[in-house]
């Protein structure tokens, strides 16, 4: 089967023409043939009220299989809708906090953990972290939902934690819902929260120069309200985000039917080095 690179060129092997390694490659339609890890994160709201359609839910999951998601607002407890979409999930973690972050993964967690946040607002809210093995490495992987922008504050203070548990790790990955709302490198969220990790060389999903502000959630829940790039996937020097997208299902299915939208979910391509 032929492969082509991002251009729609098509390639012999995943190798360009003068011999250089492709990042990755890419059938006809643009999806991606090669990649090491595909990541998700989607702040699911319980898999329930505005996120109800099951059949939606099913086909956003099913197009990605990716081999690691990290949810937010799952609530008190893994809800039967979610148990029968993430069956495919063989290692499944609650976190602590009130809204209840998620690690959903295909491959094994080892040294689980979930802890809050030194700083708290409105509600509890917290970070998980495990460890797991990808191409031989061992990564750490944090998922995490900070606070609103109701309580800036503190969520530029939780925004630093996450920062901070991080600088001892070889390779790690982020996923969560930072609740930004910068649109752009001069806005203050970005300064505040984002900035920190882009100048400390790590590679993020959204909110980049490479990738740019991807919209993922909605104001009001409906298409027409503001979007802004609330969601995350950040990882180390040494893991290339290659290709990102955005799942925009919910929209259609919105403007179809008049459904409520709330969050979009993230995906991301890994090439490990």
């Amino acid at each position: 089967m032929a492969i082509y690179d991002y251009t729609g060129a098509e390639q012999y092997n995943a190798y360009s023409k003068n011999g250089t390694a492709l990042a990755q490659a890419y059938d006809i339609n643009g999806n991606a043939l090669l990649s090491d890890l595909v990541v998700m994160s989607y702040n699911v709201q319980w898999f329930s009220g505005i996120n109800s359609n099951q059949s939606m839910q099913e086909a956003i999951l099913n197009t990605y299989n990716a081999d690691i998601i990290g949810l937010q607002e799952l609530g008190a407890s893994m809800p039967s809708l979610g148990d029968t979409l993430l069956s495919g999930y063989p290692y499944i973690q609650l976190g602590s906090q009130t809204n209840k972050t998620g690690f959903a993964s295909k491959l094994a967690l080892s040294n689980v953990s979930s802890a809050n946040f030194t700083n708290q607002a409105s509600e509890t809210r917290g970070y998980q972290k495990a460890y797991f093995i990808a191409k031989g490495k061992t990564i750490c992987w944090i998922n995490t939902h900070l606070e609103t922008s109701t309580y800036e504050t503190v969520k530029v203070a939780q925004a630093q934690e996450i920062f901070n548990l991080v600088q001892n790790e070889e390779y790690f990955i982020i996923t969560g819902d930072f609740n930004t709302v910068c649109k752009s490198v001069n806005d203050t969220e970005y300064t505040t929260i984002m900035k920190q990790f882009i100048d400390a060389g790590y590679h993020s999903a959204n909110c980049s120069s490479q990738h740019g502000f991807l919209n993922t959630w909605t104001a009001d829940s409906t298409v027409s309200g503001t979007w802004y790039p609330c969601d995350h996937i950040i990882t180390s020097a040494n893991i290339d985000i290659d290709t990102v997208t955005v799942d925009t299902t919910k929209i259609t299915v919105a403007e179809q039917t008049g459904q409520s939208i709330d969050h979009l979910p993230i995906v991301a391509y890994l090439i490990i080095n």
